[in-house]
């Protein structure tokens, strides 16, 4: 009976201790090699490719897999709902030890449940997880998926040093956590960055090994920065409707030049306004709008704001007419088309002392020939002619009848 209580007891405390036993601290420590990759395993990743360490530690580590039993297209894209997957398997892993994920319909619900509830990702998601993966957006997602004591910083890379990684951009501060901890380094020796482009899988095997073994981070410092020396628009002189939307866009030269970036002002928002080389019509004017480069290079570009509906034309119905002194007559203006939306008419006269006008009407002044034009708010007029006279006096009056007899009633 003692010994059935004795083994119960240490059962019991068995059970008790298992939890603590089996708990997993979150690190970079979880991450261990569990495949083997044997020599040639994908035939498209050659020996002397730059890629082939990274594709073979990320295939070890059970990070990436191939298209196939034997190719890994490392050319081939990366789609968002791929990186999702990714970033998970690092969060995961990194928390848990583990990263199990059993797939649904579409094969990456789970994983974009997963980034949101980890803030990988924004609530809102992306539209299109079917759609390639920017670098950009890739940056954004795996700054995200291990946490900032995880990606320790071991560069010094201020946040004007990546050539075309502008400050304001709504990715740089994801890049910069990046680059800073030895996981990119950019294209070439001053760190561009190619934000637009898409990624690739050779490019993705890299940045994972990185992630999860800190002895493949690199120590990077950009090369010298290199100055624009100019910047031009492909634009100089535009016409655009109120409400529309047109776009001009800025070269800064050299092409190699740390920052190719601009920045971007409008001389008038209430006419239009400028973001990123977008220019939106607000209301008819004229404006200037200006790109200037990091050090302070500008371009210009004079873009008209014009109604959607502008007048035509303008038409009288009368065209040569007479008035005494001190009269008046009416003349009446049509603004063409009937759907301009603006149908103000200015009046004037060649002689304000001959006649004037006043919307339309027009009096007599003294004797002589005036013009009346009518004109609309943008430069079309019309015309008409009218001659002033003077009364004529009365010099005699004379009566029908000299001597006449009527008779009563």
């Amino acid at each position: 009976m003692k010994k059935c209580i004795s083994l119960f007891l240490a059962l019991v405390l068995l059970l008790s201790l298992m939890p603590a036993v089996l708990a997993v601290e979150p690190g970079l420590d979880n991450f261990k090699k569990t495949k083997d990759y044997p020599s040639g395993l994908f035939t498209d990743v050659k020996d002397d490719a730059w890629y082939h360490d990274s594709v073979k530690s990320a295939y070890e580590y059970g990070l990436v897999k191939g298209v196939s039993d034997t190719a890994f297209n490392p050319d081939g894209n990366m789609t968002l709902a791929e990186a999702l997957a990714l970033a998970d398997r690092l969060h995961s892993i990194f928390y848990n030890g583990t990263a199990d994920f059993r797939q649904g319909e579409p094969w990456y619900q789970v994983y974009v449940d997963y980034a949101k509830t980890n803030g990988i990702i924004p609530g809102s998601g992306y539209p299109d997880y079917n759609a390639k993966a920017t670098r950009a957006q890739f940056a954004q997602i795996f700054a995200k998926a291990l946490p900032e004591s995880a990606l320790e910083k071991i560069n010094n890379i201020e946040p004007w040093m990546i050539p075309d990684v502008s400050i304001t951009a709504s990715y740089s501060t994801a890049v910069y956590i990046l680059y800073n901890a030895g996981i990119l380094t950019g294209s070439d020796a001053r760190g561009t960055f190619n934000p637009d482009s898409n990624i690739k899988r050779s490019e993705v095997s890299a940045i994972v090994t990185r992630m999860a073994d800190t002895s493949l981070r690199k120590n990077f410092t950009p090369a010298d920065r290199l100055d624009p020396t100019g910047i031009s628009l492909n634009k100089s002189n535009v016409q655009m409707q109120v409400d529309g939307i047109l776009w001009i866009a800025a070269t800064v030269t050299p092409a190699n030049a740390s920052e190719t970036w601009a920045t971007w002002e409008s001389s008038d928002n209430s006419i239009a306004t400028v973001s990123g080389g977008k220019v939106t019509g607000i209301k008819p004017g004229t404006v200037t709008i200006t790109a200037t480069t990091s050090n302070g290079i500008s371009a210009s570009c004079k873009v008209t704001v014009m109604e959607k509906n502008p007048a035509t034309g303008i038409t009288l119905n009368k065209s040569n007419e007479q008035l005494i002194v001190g009269d008046f007559l009416w003349i009446t203006a049509t603004v063409l088309p009937d759907t301009a939306e603006n149908k103000t008419v200015t009046w004037t006269s060649s002689d304000s002392s001959v006649a004037t006008v006043y919307n339309g009407k027009v009096t007599g002044l003294k004797p002589g020939t005036v013009t009346i034009t009518a004109s609309t708010h943008n430069g079309k007029t019309a015309a008409c002619k009218v001659t002033v006279n003077k009364a004529i006096e009365i010099t005699s009056i004379t009566l029908n009848k000299t001597n006449a007899t009527i008779t009563v009633g």
